[in-house]
């Protein structure tokens, strides 16, 4: 017979204690063990190590079934040594040891242990848990050792062998080909690694392998139950990746994950004292499934209870995505209800609600329509959050479609202060064109939302910086016009919503369009609680007129008419009437508005203000070609002061403005400057009050100077006629010269 490979050392309980020396005073029995395990290599080495309850002057003895084979030990501190070296089939058997003290008094002979050699040939037995490997604390569980041969290999015993108790194997004659060890109300020493093995009915001690491990799992109640979560997701698609998470209340040192029906443990890498992490790559439909964690804590075989369950569901491509909608809207108030609802086409399905950051389904239905409500019937602050929706067929219960889009559900919170919402630029876009807007709140935000009127869901926010969100539009068209206003969630609670803004407008123009004009009558510049018209043309019939005012956030006035012009009538003008004007219209076909005019100022003359004075230095007379500076004065502060000429109302000229005057300069005064001038100012904190003119002050160009000019023009014209007569002679001569 081929000697093993390994050899398998085991001990068997004797019930009864042979007395291995007659004496009338028996000593206890020491107590017999091996070193190293049950299992050493081919031709190794082990160790028998008798151990008696005393210390003092004992010698020890070995002795092979009723033989003393070894020589007699000293004792060092009550226990002895005795090595076998090169272990062969001869060296199987049954050993005993025992000792005697100085006085010669014996003591009785250890248990006995077997030593079995292990033949490769001989195949290893089974091994089957029963009812299963998971034992809660005190129920009864069987093992079963079996060998399918044992028809043609006649099996002379089973032992069990446990890493926990390696004094006291179970050695059992076998009922046919199968053998049941026992152990009723299970105790924590019982968890741990059990192996069988069989021994043939020859007169060698001859062993075979041993079985695979069964690991025994004592369940222990007391234990808080775990809590289990995946991440990112539960929907896996098919080569993914997952990572489940257990965590534990109280400080573990192993932590496990079991899938529902399975039996099989599996262990994860500990990230800190109650918390692990086991992750799982390339997945496939073989993963599906329900699972669940359990952990232990200084002693691996005694486990906790089961966490709750969590799905593993992998994606279809081929299944059709869900619609997800918030009913009524993405924006609830406290204490309201919400419905979300899932969609699909087809009837009989599982419908999963996901809330995003909570790994684990917030809620499970079962329809038989194409639709399910998943009602919030009191919405509290924790209930904000981002949702999506998935589902499966009934004859896949693991197999699910991908998620729906994901929406965002926010809580509305009217203490929080309302932002401020900006144009970067101006409301009119150009079609195909950008614009920038902004949004920015009191504190720093976690997001910003941009609703625009008429439109269901908000807007995506491209930047936030501190306070500051922005929202760019591109390749502006015709369903980008309209109010937008926004919101902001406070960056501590990001499903909190504020109040919305103030609106702002964004017009889309076409540039196609012609430009219309604009103008005042009967003047720019009307005496206060006088009546004045606004006029806009174009050169063609349009139907609609827009009049605006300064930042043009709203429409002043609007008319429709089927002409080229549209006349804006403004009664008993008012100071708060002044400002800038501009205007633009819609065709009579077509979506697209135009341009802006360019934008006209409106002045109210305040007769009340004080009416400034003019002068001109050095005078009003000025000979041709030099320059004069005109000088506007008031006894009140001013903002501006302007120059009129000929009784024109128009600020065309702007003079250099100081605290009480103003001052411009014309240089090389031609006759086009001769004229009758008058000036008038703006009042300081008063931008669009307007003194009445000046008295107005006559420019002269001096006649003498005007007299010399000519007579220097009539010189030099007789001069030139002169040298010309001259030249024309002398050319004459020389021509009749050469001719003769």
């Amino acid at each position: 017979m081929a000697l093993a490979a390994s050899i398998l050392l085991l001990w068997l309980l004797s019930r009864s204690r042979e007395k291995c020396v007659q004496s009338e005073i028996l000593l206890p029995a020491p107590k017999i063990s091996l070193t190293p395990n049950w299992r050493v290599l081919p031709r190794g080495n082990v160790t028998i190590l008798c151990k008696a309850p005393t210390t003092e002057g004992l010698t020890f003895y070995l002795k092979k079934g009723h033989q003393t084979i070894a020589s007699p030990r000293p004792g060092d501190k009550g226990s002895a040594h005795f090595p076998i070296t090169n272990v062969s089939s001869k060296d199987g058997g049954m050993y005993t040891c025992f000792y005697h003290n100085s006085s010669k008094s014996s003591s009785e002979c250890s248990e006995p242990l077997e030593l079995l050699i292990t033949d490769l040939k001989l195949p290893k037995p089974n091994i089957t848990p029963y009812p299963k490997k998971l034992i809660y604390l005190g129920s009864n569980v069987s093992i079963q050792c079996s060998f399918k041969e044992a028809t043609q290999r006649p099996i002379q015993k089973f032992y069990l062998h446990t890493d926990a108790d390696k004094m006291k194997p179970d050695s059992v004659k076998p009922d046919g080909d199968t053998t049941t060890f026992n152990i009723r109300e299970v105790q924590e020493h019982h968890a741990g690694k059990y192996r069988c093995n069989y021994r043939v009915p020859s007169g060698d001690f001859i062993s075979s392998k041993s079985s695979d491990d069964l690991e025994l799992f004592v369940i222990d109640p007391y234990f808080p139950r775990p809590v289990i979560s995946l991440g990112p997701t539960e929907l896996v698609a098919f080569g993914g990746n997952v990572t489940f998470q257990c965590q534990s209340k109280i400080f573990s040192t192993r932590f496990y994950i079991q899938k529902s029906g399975e039996e099989m443990l599996q262990p994860c890498l500990g990230t800190d004292e109650t918390t692990a992490q086991c992750f799982v790559s390339n997945l496939d439909q073989a993963h599906t499934g329900e699972y669940s964690c359990r952990y232990s804590k200084s002693k691996p075989f005694i486990i906790s209870k089961t966490s709750e369950l969590v799905r593993l569901l992998m994606t279809d491509q081929n299944i059709a995505r869900p619609n997800i909608s918030l009913i009524p809207g993405y924006i609830a108030q406290l204490g309201s209800k919400v419905t979300i609802q899932c969609s699909a086409q087809g009837q009989s399905k599982r419908f999963y609600l996901h809330k995003a950051k909570d790994k684990k389904n917030l809620q499970i239905a079962v329809t038989n329509e194409d639709r399910k409500n998943f009602s919030i019937n009191k919405m509290d602050w924790e209930d904000g959050g981002s949702f999506y929706c998935s589902y499966t067929e009934p004859s896949q219960f693991f197999t699910s479609s991908e998620t729906s889009d994901r929406v965002e559900l926010f809580v509305l919170d009217p203490k929080l202060s309302k932002p401020n919402i900006t144009l970067a630029h101006t409301q009119w876009v150009v079609r195909g064109g950008n614009a920038t807007i902004n949004c920015q709140s009191q504190h720093w935000a976690a997001k910003f939302l941009f609703e625009k009127t008429g439109k269901q869901m908000p807007l995506q926010v491209i930047e936030i910086i501190g306070n500051m969100g922005t929202f760019f539009m591109k390749d502006a068209n015709l369903e980008d016009g309209g109010n937008y206003s926004c919101r902001y969630s406070a960056k501590e609670k990001p499903f909190i919503i504020s109040e919305p803004s103030d609106f702002v407008t964004i017009q889309i123009t076409d540039p196609d369009l012609p430009r219309p004009s604009i103008s005042f009558h009967p003047s720019p510049v009307p005496q206060l609680g006088k009546n004045i018209t606004i006029q806009c043309s174009v050169n063609n019939s349009y139907k609609a007129w827009y009049l605006y005012k300064d930042d043009g956030k709203k429409e002043l006035q609007s008319v429709e008419t089927s002409s080229s012009d549209a006349v804006f009538l403004i009664n008993n003008v008012s100071e708060a009437d002044g400002g800038s004007y501009y205007c633009n219209y819609r065709p009579q076909s077509g979506p697209f508005i135009s341009e802006a005019s360019n934008t006209v100022d409106l002045y109210l003359v305040d007769p009340n203000l004080y009416i400034p004075t003019i002068s001109m230095s050095p005078s009003n007379l000025v000979a041709f070609g030099e320059q004069v500076t005109i000088r506007c004065e008031t006894g009140k502060e001013a903002m501006m002061f302007y120059l009129h000429k000929d009784g024109d109302p128009s600020l065309n000229w702007t003079m250099e403005s100081e605290l009480y005057h103003g001052t411009l300069s014309i240089h090389n005064v031609s006759w086009d400057n001769k004229g009758s001038y008058s000036c008038s100012y703006v009042a300081e904190r008063r931008p669009k009050a307007l003194s009445l003119q000046s008295y107005p002050i006559e420019l002269l160009i001096s006649e003498s100077d005007h007299t010399l000019v000519n007579i220097i023009r009539f010189v030099i014209g007789g001069l030139v006629t002169v040298l010309l007569g001259y030249i024309l002679t002398l050319d004459r001569r020389f021509q009749r010269e050469h001719v003769h």
